[in-house]
Order: structure tokens, then sequence, then C-alpha cells
């Protein structure tokens, strides 16, 4: 998958946001988990990323089943999302769009799949920080901090703008006991951004250190 593909890739969050097309292409403005880029370029680039296992029509099939998953996950419409997320990936096992995509509806759904499925996207875009915070974030809950946490601060490194990695990122450093470095991104993190979708809890977290 060749870098212009993976700066289009698709990733949805809890806030559910919509980009512009422009928005996904700059590493810098890309959130890694709180948007969706729902716009028909990013979708046609994030399906042809597995074009050499599609035969034509099922491009095209594909093409229409990731602009629906999408819509379905910023709906919060997890269980449809899978379904045709699993449909992508059964035709492109190599898309990392629908693998990481999957993996994020997995998580919401406290399927034990979640983990595995974005391991797998980050075999095949180990380099885009929608990816890092995924599997970082998934790391994380389940308690490998040492895994997790320099994943999620190196995406944190690639997209300094964006509010929920570096909640993710405070939230890895305070389950791996460095406190002083969580209660520092909090601080600074509130500090830029008052109104991010985990800003309250951020704050709860802030409070306890």
């Amino acid at each position: 998958m060749d870098t212009k593909s993976m700066n289009l890739l698709l990733r949805v969050g809890a806030a559910a946001a919509v980009l512009s097309l422009a928005a996904c292409a700059s590493p810098e403005k890309t959130p890694a988990t709180a948007a969706v880029a729902v716009s028909h370029n990013a979708v046609e680039n994030a399906v042809s990323a597995g074009a050499p296992e599609l035969a034509p029509a099922e491009i095209t099939a594909a093409r229409d089943k990731m602009m629906r998953a999408n819509q379905a996950l910023a709906a919060k419409d997890y269980k449809t999302a899978i379904a045709r997320l699993e449909d992508i990936v059964k035709r492109a096992p190599n898309n990392a769009a629908a693998l990481n995509n999957l993996a994020y509806a997995y998580q919401q759904e406290k399927d034990p799949r979640a983990l595995a499925t974005a391991e797998q996207a980050y075999k095949l875009a180990s380099n885009h920080p929608g990816v890092m915070d995924t599997l970082g974030w998934l790391l994380v809950e389940q308690g490998d901090t040492s895994r997790g946490v320099p994943l999620l601060q190196k995406a944190s490194s690639l997209v300094p703008k964006s509010s929920e990695v570096r909640y993710h990122l405070a939230v890895g450093l305070n389950k791996a006991g460095d406190k002083a470095g969580a209660r520092k991104e909090l601080d600074k993190l509130l500090a830029d951004d008052k109104s991010f979708a985990q800003a309250d809890e951020a704050r709860a977290l802030l409070k306890t250190l």
C-alpha cells in the first residue's frame, strides 16, 4: 500500500465527525480516532488499496460497502459496520483501511477479535498514525502498556493536534505508572482543547493524579 493511499486511510472514532478529503491527506490534521472520512474519493482510494485482489465488479461492490460501512460506524451502528467490513476483508484481506476500521468496530462491540485484527492492519500499515493508535489503544486497554504506550507516543508525535490520540497516550502513561507524564500530557491537552470528545474523561482522570 503506497503512502498516498495510507494518508487517505478511512478512520472512525467516537466523535464521528466528517473530514474533508484535504484534511485526510494531511498527516498533521488527521485525527486517528475522533473522525470518519466518508468522501467518495477517500473511500475509492482506501478500497483500491486492495484492488489487485479484486475483479472490477468486486471493486465497485467493495467501494460501496466501504462507504456504507463507514456511514454505519459514524452512526454507531457497529454490528452493521462489522458485517460490511468483514465482507470487504474476505474479498481483500490486505485492505488495511477495512481491517483498521473493523478492529475499531470489534472494539466497540467488545469482540475479542479486535486485537488480532488491529495487528493485521498494523502489519500492512505500520507507519500510519491511525493504525498505530488503534493497536496502541487496544493494547493499553488490555493492560499491555509496554507495547501500547510506545505506539501511542509515536502516533501522537505524528499527529500532535489529535486530541484523542493524546488522551489515549495520557491514559496509557497512567496505566504504565507514569503519573507525572500522564498529568503533563493531560494539562497540555486540556489547555489546547477544552471541548474534544473525551474532555470530561480527561478532566476526571487528571483529578486522580
